[in-house]
């Protein structure tokens, strides 16, 4: 289709101007954007940046009118503290531009960064297809002001790197990536368990790890001149109540009530299920670029890690449209089952997220979690039986 990057990108163009207005215009609560500011800010001060006022005085002071006595905290550790650095130096709608700036960059690298910008007539209407269910999750993360995309934008521009074979002159953005994937790296844990088994035995991505670490250091160094206690400050405050709002985390072990600070025998035997199936699907996928194989791995990590929210699903955007792109060709009867099955649940969850963008996600959590789970078999069952890509127009699988 000639020029349709062009068209595509002119509509997200479209959509992020209309966004900007939004979110500028009207006086929107975006409010873990407004607790990573303001603990990059306390940092900045010397102050501790886990200490921060309750949500309701929070909001008093901006003029918000609901009421909520939960504490608000961050768990990032001490060696993840840039990104709210780099908030806390901007001022309050600077930051909310480079906020929405960053939600646009990952949703459009996101739906291209697996297949290419030179795509068939059957994965452009894939994309769409993702566009519209994908974005209950996208307006759900944008109402409570989600960071993922400051994770999800490196980890798609590192699959995109990794669609071919690695570049000396791609050494630097990816160490770069790894580096920012750092900020919240229980997002991309399985990925990254990948991409350090492949680091072990090739030189080149050692050396990228090697860029990324150094960077981290760097990072670690100046959150230690701001706050020398910064490691006491993360081991030692109480989060008694932040653990008690993460029972309604969205992942599979807060559905099963096995999160390990709840049940740490039950967190143990499904984080060796998921352990399982990252060795089986590693074993499957060898013969793949890297940058596919961390596209696979990527829904594993939500059965693995006990805490996340629904906007952070927008990390499984390439995922998504390699399953329904493998999917649309299937002629297996079963293979055709678990496909429509898990496009049901995931339809039905963003109907019901879409509902409520508040609070949606304490029902939506439970089909998306079966939506995954339905297409992570069929993709095992399709790496099994030796199905390559055939809709995507990348040679390169």
């Amino acid at each position: 289709m000639k020029n349709l990057s062009h068209r595509i990108f002119a509509a997200f163009m479209l959509v992020g101007t209309l966004l900007f207005y939004l979110f500028t215009s009207t006086d929107f609560i975006a409010q873990d954007l407004q607790v990573y500011r303001q603990a990059g800010v306390s940092l900045l001060s010397g102050r501790n940046p886990y200490e921060l006022p309750t949500l309701n005085d929070y909001a008093s002071l901006r003029g918000a009118g609901f009421y909520d006595d939960r504490e608000l905290q961050i768990w990032t550790p001490p060696f993840s503290l840039f990104v709210p650095l780099l908030l806390g130096l901007l001022s309050p709608p600077a930051s909310k531009i480079l906020w929405l700036l960053a939600y646009l960059a990952a949703t459009t690298v996101g739906l291209f960064c697996y297949q290419g910008w030179r795509i068939s007539r059957q994965a452009y209407y894939v994309s769409l297809i993702l566009a519209l269910v994908f974005m209950p999750l996208v307006l759900h993360g944008m109402v409570w002001g989600s960071v993922a995309p400051f994770e999800c934008l490196p980890f798609f521009i590192s699959v995109a790197v990794l669609r071919t074979d690695l570049k000396r002159a791609s050494y630097i953005i990816l160490g770069s990536c790894l580096f920012l994937m750092g900020f919240k790296p229980q997002l991309v844990v399985a990925p990254l368990i990948v991409y350090a088994l492949h680091a072990i035995t090739e030189r080149a991505h050692a050396r990228c790890a090697v860029i990324g670490a150094s960077l981290t250091g760097i990072a670690l160094c100046v959150t230690l001149y701001l706050r020398p206690t910064i490691f006491s400050d993360f081991l030692l405050t109480d989060r008694t109540l932040f653990l008690e709002h993460a029972k309604s985390a969205v992942p599979l072990p807060a559905i099963l009530g096995a999160q390990p600070w709840v049940s740490l025998l039950s967190y143990i035997t499904i984080l060796s299920v998921a352990g399982v199936l990252l060795l089986i699907l590693h074993q499957l996928t060898k013969h793949h670029t890297l940058g596919r194989r961390l596209v696979e791995s990527s829904p594993l990590t939500f059965i693995a890690i006990p805490y996340c929210w629904l906007h952070d699903f927008l990390i499984l955007v390439p995922w998504a449209q390699l399953v329904l792109s493998q999917g649309l060709s299937e002629r297996s009867l079963v293979r055709r089952l678990l496909l429509v099955s898990g496009c049901g649940m995931w339809i039905c969850g963003a109907w019901l997220l879409a509902k409520d963008l508040y609070l949606g996600h304490i029902i939506a959590r439970y089909p998306f979690n079966l939506a995954i789970i339905a297409w992570v078999a069929l993709r095992l069952l399709q790496l099994r039986g030796g199905r390559e890509p055939t809709s995507v127009s990348s040679p390169h699988s």
